[in-house]
């Protein structure tokens, strides 16, 4: 997306809900269900000084065919859950069916689980809801702390060794991204 540069880029996603195009372009729309405005946004830097504070890596992208879910969590690392405080998942309406099936695949393989935010009920349905996603985790990094209310209890303080929230995708495809501090 940048290049070679290390200049700093500002990425943005934004939607606006519209009657015709939006049921036919963006998967977030499942029939009856009423349209939504949203967006996303965030300063990127390939800056490797002491300012950094979140990395995003992209330890998954594929396909949401069989064999996917296991594909995921080995991509992920043996490690991944000593080191990430959230998971915070999206399943497109359009995919609520097969979206589900990955996730409950999903915790099946992952074994005991952090705490799981669904930000679709928080963001609301449209295309950018990830983007949405992405910018609130970052936000949590630069914190340094989950809300108990998104943990559903405790706070939970990201430190050096707990340091990572994990953002998945379900449905079409299957996605994962990963911020760390």
């Amino acid at each position: 997306m940048m290049g070679d540069s290390a200049e700093p880029a500002f990425v943005l996603g934004a939607d606006e809900g519209h009657e015709t195009f939006s049921p036919l372009l963006d998967g977030s729309i499942a029939p009856g269900l009423p349209l939504a405005d949203g967006g996303g946004a965030l300063v990127v830097s390939r800056q490797a000084d002491g300012a950094k504070k979140c990395s995003i890596a992209i330890p998954f992208y594929g396909r949401g065919v069989d064999g996917a879910v296991a594909n995921l969590i080995a991509a992920l690392g043996a490690d991944w859950q000593s080191r990430c405080g959230l998971v915070m998942v999206g399943i497109p309406a359009a995919y609520t069916q097969v979206g589900e099936a990955q996730l409950a695949e999903f915790m099946k393989l992952a074994g005991p689980m952090l705490p799981v935010v669904r930000y679709r009920r928080l963001t609301g349905e449209f295309a950018s809801a990830s983007a949405v996603a992405a910018a609130l985790a970052a936000s949590m990094l630069d914190e340094g702390v989950i809300p108990g209310v998104l943990a559903e209890g405790s706070d939970i303080v990201l430190d050096a060794c707990r340091n990572k929230i994990l953002i998945l995708g379900f449905g079409q495809n299957i996605t994962a991204m990963e911020l760390s501090r």
